[in-house]
């Protein structure tokens, strides 16, 4: 019995420290590969407190003013964030994340409005390397991939 408890003890450790590991690897700035000429999307990641992270994206895209996206993963395992084009919101998102190995998985309803109705999102974001995310989302049916690159 002693060892059995001793053994769960450390998975969730291990799972912890994982958790804990990811975070840190996530933080810093990150740019996605492959746009087209003129494109650009950049997110920055940071720490907020032990267990929490904040993302604040920057899009831009030829002839039209820069979206910003700003997206707090809470220590708590929930998720919300919003993305503004001009100070309006384009989009809000709620939701939940978590830890799973080396991939950060958060499901989230997306709502907008200029636009009725709701959404469901789900994004998995995959540590490949150390410079190095791979991404893959889930949205109404349809899926994309994508990977980013560390900046520093």
């Amino acid at each position: 019995m002693k060892n059995l408890i001793l053994a769960a003890f450390t998975l969730v450790v291990s799972a912890q420290l994982s958790c804990a590991g990811l975070l840190d690897d996530l933080v810093g700035k990150w740019k996605v590969d492959d746009t087209k000429p003129g494109y650009s999307i950049t997110t920055v990641f940071k720490r907020v407190g032990s267990k929490g992270l904040q993302s604040k994206s920057t899009i831009v895209i030829p002839g039209m003013a820069n979206a910003t996206g700003t997206t707090k993963y809470n220590a708590n395992g929930t998720v919300t964030g919003n993305v503004k084009r001009g100070g309006v919101i384009q989009v809000k998102m709620t939701g939940t994340w978590r830890i799973s190995g080396n991939t950060l998985i958060e499901n989230v309803k997306l709502t907008s409005p200029v636009m009725p109705g709701s959404t469901n999102q789900n994004t998995k974001i995959k540590r490949v390397s150390a410079k190095k995310l791979k991404t893959t989302s889930t949205i109404a049916g349809g899926r994309t991939t994508g990977s980013l690159s560390k900046v520093r």
